[in-house]
């Protein structure tokens, strides 16, 4: 059954990768494509370990971890992007990137956990900034695009894409702690019966907001509602 799950859940992401690579060369779509391919690939990693019995001191399961961390910052890269779109830079993400790929290198090469426990404080004041930074943003995006446009645009789905973002990385916290195959299960398919939402959100904000870029409505209209 752990096996099955964990296919289903790398096929799922594996066509995602595919699907926003079909989408478009904009850095957004870009962005969901590398998170989703890292996802799967993190998974198919993990098939090598599924037979073993681990628990959350096993340095098996201390390495897994320190690997998937790596993902975290492109879940800020999204919300950076859908937040304030044009302003990320390659240069950002790789100075984002180094303290995820330095310290799981260190980890590895030295077998010091105190590499893991850093990383791991790290990684919850990276997640905690960005919870904040997106609730600040949010209404200044909101903002912004109704003095450009002249439409009250509606961005409850950014609010539910970052609320679905808190969930998965508390599932995540939980799973990675106890270290039990049962919640994984309810990890895997819990993650990715959301992501089914936030995919969906994303693609629809994302044509929104193409729509508009196209069709600027002069400011002397009235102003309308579009959901986005």
């Amino acid at each position: 059954m752990l096996f099955y799950t964990y296919g289903l859940c790398t096929m799922f992401y594996a066509m995602m990768a595919w699907f926003f690579w079909r989408r478009g060369t904009d850095m957004l779509s870009r962005l969901v494509m590398v998170l989703m391919l890292i996802v799967s690939v993190s998974l198919v990693k993990d098939f090598f370990f599924l037979n073993k019995e681990i628990s959350g001191k096993d340095w098996d399961w201390i390495l897994m971890t320190s690997m998937d961390m790596v993902a975290e910052p492109f879940y800020a890269f999204i919300l950076i992007e859908l937040c304030r779109p044009g302003h990320l830079t390659y240069k950002t993400m790789a100075l984002h990137e180094a303290p995820f790929i330095l310290l799981p290198v260190l980890l590895w090469s030295t077998r010091i956990e105190i590499f893991y426990d850093i990383l791991v404080c790290w990684s919850a004041v990276y997640g905690l900034y960005y919870a904040v930074w997106t609730m600040m943003t949010i209404p200044k995006y909101h903002k912004m695009l109704r003095e450009r446009f002249s439409y009250d645009i509606n961005l409850n789905r950014l609010r539910t894409i970052w609320g679905s973002f808190f969930i998965i990385l508390t599932l995540w916290v939980i799973d990675s702690l106890m270290a039990n195959f049962y919640l994984e299960y309810v990890y895997m398919i819990g993650t990715m019966i959301i992501w089914m939402f936030i995919l969906s959100f994303i693609y629809r904000h994302e044509s929104v907001i193409s729509e508009l870029a196209v069709a600027k409505v002069p400011s002397d209209e009235p102003a309308a509602e579009v959901s986005a």
